[in-house]
């Protein structure tokens, strides 16, 4: 301080931080974090970049994403990954066509059956109440399973007996080997905005892959996690801290961009 002046007197004299620049530089905090950790998971696969960013795209976004790939791309593995990173309530199943509609969205309520009469299913713990959700062999599933999601990904509602249940639904990540020739698949299909495909990598990345897979086996061999991987909390988001970057997603300005974007959907 200089002499005569006090601590308190220097500080008074410094020009406050504004709360619109507080939170602009907090959001710029958060969004470098979340990008190391899309890096950061990317650098344990071989040649899936771009597929971790457009994870990380969906989930601020709150769109959906179709992975698609033949057996032994590391789709499953893909979204593991990075759902580990999200601090949120997380579902994930393999659909049959044998999948019954209640092994994705609950019971019957059979309580409630017997003592009112009415029928509502049991959500707790299931797809209706999750924040990250993860079906493999998305197209697999019957026709009863698939127009409920149909709802559920494009209105984020779940019929639940006589009421529509609001669901809090960020992003459904799907898997299928191979996109289905079905034209009555179309509509759900359509749902997923955002597309991965994956491929077998080429013979220049084979050794890096057997590198990689080494490694993942010597963490799963040495860690106490049945993954081998570190979930601590500190490396993981919150609900809020996404929500917070999804708030600055919808404040970025498209003008600039809106007329390329327009051109290029009308020669698609």
């Amino acid at each position: 301080c200089p002499p005569g002046t006090s601590m308190a007197d220097t500080m008074k004299g410094r020009r406050p931080m504004t709360d619109s620049a507080e939170r602009l530089r907090q959001t710029r905090l958060r969004a470098l974090r979340f990008v190391d950790r899309l890096e950061n998971i990317a650098e344990d696969f071989v040649d899936r970049d771009e597929a971790m960013r457009v994870l990380g795209l969906a989930a601020l976004c709150r769109e959906h994403v179709l992975v698609i790939g033949p057996p032994g791309t590391a789709k499953t593995l893909l979204v593991d990954r990075f759902r580990r990173m999200l601090d949120v309530p997380y579902f994930s199943y393999l659909l049959t066509r044998f999948t019954e509609p209640a092994e994705l969205f609950g019971p019957m309520d059979v309580d409630l059956l017997r003592n009112s009469s009415t029928y509502r299913v049991n959500t707790a713990g299931m797809l209706p109440q999750a924040h990250l959700a993860f079906l493999d062999e998305v197209f697999q599933g019957s026709s009863a399973i698939l127009n409920t999601l149909l709802t559920l990904i494009n209105e984020r509602k779940f019929h639940n007996g006589p009421d529509f249940q609001n669901v809090p639904l960020l992003s459904l990540l799907g898997s299928t080997n191979e996109l289905p020739d079905d034209p009555t698949l179309a509509a759900f299909s359509d749902r997923f905005l955002l597309r991965i495909r994956l491929g077998y990598v080429g013979p220049d990345q084979i050794e890096r892959v057997l590198k990689v897979g080494w490694e993942l086996e010597r963490d799963q061999t040495a860690s106490d996690s049945p993954t081998g991987l570190p979930d601590a909390d500190e490396a993981r988001f919150s609900l809020d801290e996404v929500r917070a970057l999804q708030q600055e997603v919808t404040r970025i300005n498209l003008d600039p961009g809106r007329e390329q974007l327009a051109r290029t959907i009308s020669v698609l």
